[in-house]
C-alpha cells in the first residue's frame, strides 16, 4: 500500500465516495468550529512567520507573575514506506502547526530548517519557557529541531506530554497513547486517521493541499481541547487524618505506580483491631468495591491477594501512603463504549524486550512467505499431505501469550456496502507478508486455512461444481478438489473477499489458532516474533478494508466453458496482480541470463519476453483463444502495410480485408511509454546538477547504455566502487557527519565531481542516504567491534600466523602438468571408402 497516496493524487476520482474505516467509528468526529476557531493560511515566509509567532509571544503579561500561554503543537514529516508497508525512515519536519487561542497556525519550515534556520520569533517561542508546548511525543519534536538547527542540546523547553499527563490523572493506563486514543478517552470524539496524509511523501510540497491543511490543524487543535479538558480534571489528593468516612479513594500497589482497586474510606478505621489486624496511625480499612489487579499483593493484610478476598464489596486492611482520594472513577479503568470498534489498541511487538523470539531474516533459508508456499501447494498438493486436524499437536504457551498481546479482540460488524478503498493490496501480497518455516508440519494446513478465511466460494459455482464431483466415478466433493486440485478449482469459481466487517474475525481466529501450535519435531511454534508482528499488519490491512472486494464492481469475465467437465464455466479474474506476479514477474529469471553478460543484453531480453508475454496474453484475453503465429510485430506490420499498397494499386484482389483485431503501429505515431530503464525527469537532473546526455562522450564513457537510457551524462547507479567510497568518506568526514540538513548540498558538489572523474558516477538523494543508513554504519559498526575486541583477538591471530605451525611441514606434493593424449581408442580410416 505504499503507492497509495500517490495513485489518489494521480487519479483523485479515486477518492470519491469512500467511506474509510475509523478506529472509534462509533464517536462522531472531532472537528474545528466554523467562525470560533480560525485557521490560517499556511505560512511560508520568514516575515509571516515571525509576525504571527510575535502575535503569539505578546500573550504573556507584562508583570513578573506565573501566568502562562498554552499552544497547542505539532509537527509533520515525510516518511518514505517499504514494499510491505513499514515506515523505513522519516525526513526532516516540513510544517509546525501552533494551536493558540482561537487560531491555528501553519508554518511550512521545510525549506527554512534544510538551511539550518528558523525564524526567530519562532525559536524565541520554543525557547520561551512560560510559553507550554502541548501535544504527543512533543520533547522528541523539539529535540529534533534543535538538531536541525544547530541549537543546544534544552534550548527548546516547557514540552508537555499529554499522555504522560493523561496517565498521571488515571485517564490511560499507559503514557505511550496515540493523540487518537487521548481524542476518544478524554473529550469523547473521534480523530480521523485512516486517511493518506498520515503517512504521506507530500509534507514539503510548496502547495498543500486542503486535506493536509485540515489534518494538520486538527492535530493541533485536538492537542490544545484535550489539555484544557485535562486541566479542569481534579487530580487525586493524598488521605488525610481528617478525611471523613465513606470518601471514595483509590488504592495504589505497594510500589505506587500501579491502580489496583477503587473503593471507599471505611468507618471500621477508627477501631483499633480488624481481622486480628492492629490498626495504627499508617493504617486504615477501606471497602472495595472495584478490583482492577487481583494478583496485587496487600502486605499489611496478611500479604493476601485481592483476588483471595472475594468478589466486592469487602473490606480490607491497607497503608493510608498507598490511597489517595478521588471523587471521580478513574477513565483508564472504567468500561467504555469506545471499546466497541472494530478493532482495538494496536500493540507494538516490540514492547516485550523480554521476549525469546527474534525476527526471522529475510533471507533465510529456513523461512518462506506464505504467497510462495500457496502456489507451491497449488503446484503439487500431494507432495504436502493436509491434515485433517490440528488436536495432536501441542501450543507452545510462549508463543500463544505473544501472540495474544499482538491481537486484539475484535466485535463481528453487518455486511456494509461501503467503498472503503479503491487502491486495494494485492491478496498474493498480504500472504507473502507473513514468513513461516518452510519445515514446520503445519505450514500448508495453514496457508490452505488461511486461504479459506479470506476467499468465500460464489454459491452458484460451488453447487456446480459438487454436482459434477457426486457423478463421477467414484464421486468426489468440491474440498476434496480443492485440496488436491485448487488451480482447477479455482478456475471454475468465482470467489469474493467479504467487507472487513466479516473478514477480521475468521482471519484472526486463523492466526491465533495457529501460530503458537509446536511442531512436532522441532517443538518449535509455527509464529516466531516477527511472524507475530507481520500478522498485525495484515490484520490492520484487513481492518482499514485495503484488502476487501469492492462492492459493485465486476472482477471476474465468463470465458470458454470447460466442455471436459460437464460445461463448467471458466472464469478470467481481474483480481490484484496475481497474473502479473505469477505470470510474468515470476518467470521473468527463467527467460533472462542471470550473469555474465551486459545491461544492453539483460534489456534486449526483458523487451523481448516482456513483447512475447503482452502478444499472448491480451489475445487470449481480448478474444479467449490463444495466440497464433509468430512475434516480429515489425514484419507483420511490414507485410500488411505492403498488402495494402498493392490492394490500393489493384495488384491484389478487391476484397482484400486486413486481420480483424490488429492495429498495425505503422499508421500512428510511435509511443513515448518506456520499458526496463526509465529516463530521469528534467525536473529532478536540475535539482541534483546533473548534465543531460551528451552522445558525443559515448565512445569514453562507462556505462554509456545505462546514460543514455536515464538521458544523463553519467549513469545514476548506486555507490558500488571503492573510489566513490573513499569520496563518500570524505564528504562525511567534511560535512559533519551527513546530517539531515545536509544531504542536498552533499548531492550537488557529488555530481559536479562526477562530471569530471570516470570513476565516480551520479548518485540521488535517497542513493546516498540509504548508503548512509546500511553500508556506512555496518562497517562503523565493524570498525568499533574489531578495536573493542582486538585485545581478546591479537594473541589468536598471532597464534594462527606464527611460524611454530609451519616448522615441521612437510612438502606438499604437486602432481605435474601433462599433456592430453589418446594413446588407443582412435578410429581406423577406412582408406578404400575414401578413395
Amino acid at each position: 500500500m505504499a503507492d497509495k497516496e500517490f495513485l489518489e493524487n494521480a487519479f483523485p476520482s479515486l477518492r470519491e465516495d469512500l467511506v474509510p474505516i475509523e478506529k472509534y467509528s462509533n464517536l462522531d468526529p472531532l472537528i474545528i468550529p466554523e467562525g470560533e476557531v480560525t485557521v490560517s493560511s499556511p505560512l511560508r515566509t520568514a516575515s509571516d512567520i515571525d509576525s504571527q509567532m510575535q502575535a503569539v509571544i505578546q500573550l504573556l503579561p507584562d508583570d513578573d507573575s506565573d501566568t502562562q500561554v498554552v499552544v497547542g503543537f505539532d509537527a509533520k514529516y515525510n516518511v518514505e514506506v517499504s514494499s510491505r508497508g513499514h515506515v523505513s525512515s522519516r525526513g526532516h519536519t516540513a510544517i509546525i502547526q501552533i494551536a493558540c487561542s482561537k487560531n491555528i497556525f501553519i508554518l511550512q519550515v521545510g525549506q527554512m530548517i534544510a538551511g539550518g534556520r528558523l525564524p526567530s520569533s519562532l525559536r524565541n517561542l520554543l525557547k520561551n519557557p512560560r510559553i507550554l508546548k502541548v501535544g504527543c511525543c512533543v520533547s522528541a519534536d523539539l529535540r529534533y529541531l534543535e538538531q536541525c538547527c544547530s541549537e543546544p542540546k534544552g534550548s527548546f523547553v516547557s514540552a508537555v506530554d499529554l499522555g504522560k499527563m493523561a496517565k498521571e490523572q488515571l485517564i490511560v493506563k499507559r503514557a505511550n497513547v496515540s493523540l487518537a486514543d487521548l481524542c476518544a478517552s478524554v473529550l469523547g470524539k473521534r480523530l480521523n486517521k485512516n486517511v493518506p496524509e498520515r503517512v504521506s511523501t507530500s509534507w514539503e510540497d510548496e502547495e498543500l493541499s486542503k486535506e493536509q491543511i485540515t489534518y494538520a490543524a486538527l492535530d493541533a487543535y485536538c492537542a490544545l481541547r484535550i489539555y484544557e479538558a485535562l486541566m479542569s480534571i481534579p487530580l487525586p489528593t493524598p488521605l488525610t487524618s481528617e478525611t471523613p468516612s465513606e470518601t471514595a479513594v483509590l488504592l495504589f500497589g505497594e510500589d505506587k505506580s500501579c491502580l489496583i482497586a477503587r473503593g471507599s474510606l471505611s468507618p471500621l478505621s477508627n477501631e483499633p483491631l480488624f481481622d486480628g489486624i492492629h490498626l495504627t496511625p499508617t493504617r486504615c480499612v477501606i471497602k472495595v468495591t472495584d478490583v482492577y489487579v487481583p494478583g496485587a499483593i496487600i502486605s499489611p493484610h496478611k500479604k493476601q491477594l485481592l483476588s483471595t478476598f472475594g468478589s466486592p464489596p469487602f473490606h480490607l486492611v491497607c497503608l493510608r501512603s498507598r490511597i489517595c482520594v478521588s471523587s471521580e472513577p478513574p477513565l483508564a479503568f472504567t468500561p467504555s463504549s469506545t471499546s466497541h470498534t472494530l478493532a482495538s489498541n494496536t500493540v507494538s511487538t516490540t514492547s516485550d524486550p523480554a521476549s525469546s523470539y527474534e525476527p526471522v531474516d529475510d533471507g533465510d533459508a529456513t523461512a518462506v512467505g506464505i504467497g510462495m508456499l500457496m502456489l507451491d501447494t497449488a503446484d503439487s498438493p500431494q507432495d504436502h499431505p493436509v491434515l485433517s486436524t490440528s488436536s495432536n499437536f501441542e501450543i507452545d504457551a510462549e508463543s500463544k501469550a505473544h501472540g495474544d498481546r499482538v491481537l486484539q479482540e475484535v466485535v463481528a460488524l453487518p455486511w456494509l456496502p461501503h467503498i472503503r478503498s479503491r487502491v486495494l493490496k494485492d491478496p498474493f501480497h498480504l500472504f507473502a507478508q507473513i514468513y513461516i518455516s518452510v519445515s514446520h508440519g503445519l505450514r500448508v494446513d495453514f496457508c490452505f486455512a488461511l486461504r479459506d478465511a479470506i476467499f468465500l466460494p460464489d454459491i452458484q459455482d460451488k453447487n456446480r461444481i459438487k454436482a459434477w464431483g457426486s457423478i463421477q466415478d467414484p464421486p468426489v466433493t468440491f474440498a476434496y478438489l480443492m485440496r488436491t486440485q485448487p488451480q482447477w478449482v479455482l478456475k471454475r469459481c468465482k470467489r469474493i473477499i467479504p467487507p472487513p466487517e466479516q473478514l477480521y474475525l475468521p482471519v484472526e481466529q486463523v492466526l491465533r489458532t495457529y501460530g503458537p501450535l509446536k511442531d512436532a519435531k522441532t517443538g518449535l511454534p509455527l509464529f516466531n516474533a516477527a511472524a507475530w508482528s507481520s500478522s498485525q499488519k495484515v490484520l490492520e490491512v484487513i481492518w482499514k478494508g485495503f484488502i476487501s472486494d469492492p462492492p459493485g464492481i465486476a472482477l471476474y469475465r465468463e470465458l470458454q466453458p470447460d466442455v471436459k467437465a460437464g460445461g463448467l464455466p471458466m472464469y478470467g479474474c481481474f483480481r490484484g496482480t496475481n497474473f502479473t506476479e505469477g505470470g510474468f514477474h515470476r518467470h521473468i529469471i527463467e527467460h533472462t541470463p542471470t550473469h555474465g553478460v551486459s545491461v544492453r543484453h539483460v534489456h534486449a531480453c526483458l523487451l523481448d519476453v516482456v513483447l512475447v508475454h503482452n502478444m499472448r496474453v491480451g489475445t487470449y484475453h481480448s478474444s479467449g483463444r490463444p495466440y497464433q503465429g509468430h512475434y516480429s510485430i515489425w514484419l507483420t506490420n511490414e507485410l500488411r502495410e505492403v498488402c495494402l499498397t498493392l490492394h490500393s494499386y489493384g495488384v491484389i484482389q478487391d476484397n482484400y480485408k486486413p486481420p480483424d483485431g490488429w492495429v498495425n503501429g505503422n499508421f500512428y505515431q510511435p509511443t513515448t511509454e518506456r520499458l526496463g530503464i526509465l529516463p530521469l525527469p528534467q525536473s529532478t537532473c536540475e535539482a541534483s546538477g546533473m548534465l543531460l546526455y551528451n552522445p558525443e562522450l559515448h565512445s569514453s564513457q562507462m556505462h554509456w547504455f545505462i546514460a543514455s537510457l536515464q538521458n544523463t551524462q553519467c549513469p545514476v547507479l548506486p555507490i558500488h566502487n571503492s573510489a566513490e567510497e573513499t569520496l563518500f568518506r570524505q564528504f562525511m568526514a567534511s560535512h559533519g557527519g551527513g546530517t539531515e540538513l545536509l544531504w542536498q548540498n552533499i548531492i550537488l558538489a557529488w555530481n559536479e565531481i562526477a562530471n569530471n572523474k570516470k570513476e565516480i558516477l551520479y548518485e540521488l538523494n535517497e542513493h546516498l542516504r540509504l548508503y548512509y543508513t546500511g553500508d556506512w554504519k555496518r562497517s562503523l559498526n565493524v570498525k568499533q567491534t574489531l578495536a573493542l575486541t582486538l585485545a581478546e583477538r591479537k594473541e589468536v591471530k598471532q597464534n594462527l600466523t606464527s611460524t611454530a605451525r609451519t616448522k615441521y611441514l612437510p612438502a606438499i606434493s604437486q602432481a605435474p602438468l601433462v599433456r592430453h593424449h589418446v594413446p588407443q581408442g582412435l578410429l581406423e580410416l577406412n582408406t578404400k571408402t575414401m578413395s
